[in-house]
């Protein structure tokens, strides 16, 4: 795969590493991004993620906007319905209230990412009304909400463009027009010649501490490494009577667990929490029952169930690492235990077999199933 070379990295790591921008500075990146997002928009595209991380630089300094995993192609006719999307902070209140959205989500994010680069903080936690610093912007005190920022000293215009961004109803959110027509965007920005003498010193101090920093150093980065000092992570032993129940896997235990959060919070939207250091994935899913009568309910609603299940990584010997395991691929004889450790019943099995699946085995035979799911239920 090749991708166009960004030599002046992302606009996050400039103020991240140099401090917050200033307006005029701000502003020139802001409009690029603005005129970027309306070419989008303007296609029907919804990019739903928008964040200064997701915002790279040419060597002179030119806006290029990435990252169009999340985006999608909004119709008028139809409302965008998948929610778990975008970063947190950044995410419109109606993707956190599992509406049905537009592209004005986009304008949401833009706001939040206005407010970041100019002050090195976000506006809030969550757009939710239990956030404070939301619930002014809810409730249009914007007032209420500035004084709760008093050490960012923004000018009037910034600050209504701000505020017009992040409304808690989409349709009181301007579109990409409206944002570019505002008398801030209409203010002085600098020029390609210029930006270059402005920022020379700035890029120059975000490289140096950036290739410092052991944590985000690209050079000493290492998926699987970054995850243990001196290695990758070595799995537990199988322990004692579980050797029955688990299975024969080719990938590091971390990969497989990371895999299986990501397809299944995405697919399913099922909650899982990774513990890399013990390389354990804990899942769970809430199924809905199609035929309550089966499970002897006898409300005419629909009716949920909560199942938990847990993937555990091991390797046969203790504290060592396969024979054949290659550091390069992470690749080896390693092993999953897959158990329920809720309530075994039909939605835990539909749970347990698409585990398994996706793992890349077949669903096990009954006898297997049900002398492991027993035990497991205990």
């Amino acid at each position: 795969m090749g991708s166009e070379l960004l030599e002046g990295r992302k606009i996050f790591y400039i103020f991240f590493y140099t401090g917050k921008l200033d307006e005029k500075l701000c502003r020139t990146f802001f409009v690029q991004i603005a005129e970027g997002l309306k070419a989008m928009h303007d296609c029907n595209l919804a990019h739903r993620d928008i964040k200064p991380q997701n915002v790279l630089l040419t060597h002179d300094f030119v806006i290029k906007i990435a990252d169009f995993g999340s985006s999608k192609q909004f119709t008028q006719t139809a409302l965008m319905r998948t929610t778990r999307v975008g970063t947190r902070g950044y995410q419109a209140p109606e993707l956190l209230l599992n509406r049905g959205y537009t592209k004005k989500c986009d304008i949401f994010a833009l706001g939040v990412l206005l407010f970041v680069c100019l002050t090195k903080h976000p506006p809030f936690k969550n757009a939710v009304a239990e956030d404070q610093w939301f619930r002014q912007i809810a409730k249009k005190a914007y007032d209420a909400f500035w004084a709760k920022h008093p050490r960012d000293k923004l000018s009037k215009n910034c600050k209504d463009l701000i505020a017009k961004t992040l409304c808690y109803q989409p349709l009181d959110r301007p579109d990409m027009d409206a944002i570019l027509a505002h008398p801030w965007c209409k203010e002085d920005v600098y020029s390609t010649e210029e930006m270059s003498q402005v920022l020379a010193k700035r890029k120059k101090e975000a490289t140096e501490k950036r290739n410092n920093d052991s944590a985000r150093a690209p050079e000493n980065y290492d998926s699987m490494t970054h995850r243990a000092e001196g290695g990758p992570v070595v799995p537990p032993a199988i322990p004692f009577g579980r050797d029955l129940y688990v299975l024969q896997t080719s990938q590091h235990p971390v990969l497989i667990n990371h895999g299986l959060q990501k397809n299944f919070e995405l697919k399913n939207r099922w909650k899982a929490t990774l513990d890399d250091a013990a390389c354990r994935l804990e899942l769970e899913a809430r199924i809905k029952i199609t035929d309550p009568d089966d499970w002897l309910y006898e409300e005419d609603k629909d009716v949920y169930v909560t199942v938990k299940a847990e993937v555990q990584g091991y390797v046969k010997n203790e504290g060592k690492m396969p024979e054949d395991f290659d550091p390069a691929t992470h690749t080896g004889t390693f092993y999953a235990d897959v158990r329920i450790l809720s309530e075994f019943n039909e939605p835990a099995n539909v749970v347990y077999n698409q585990i398994l699946n996706y793992l890349g085995f077949d669903h096990l035979d009954e006898d297997c199933e049900d002398s492991s799911d027993s035990e497991d239920a205990e």
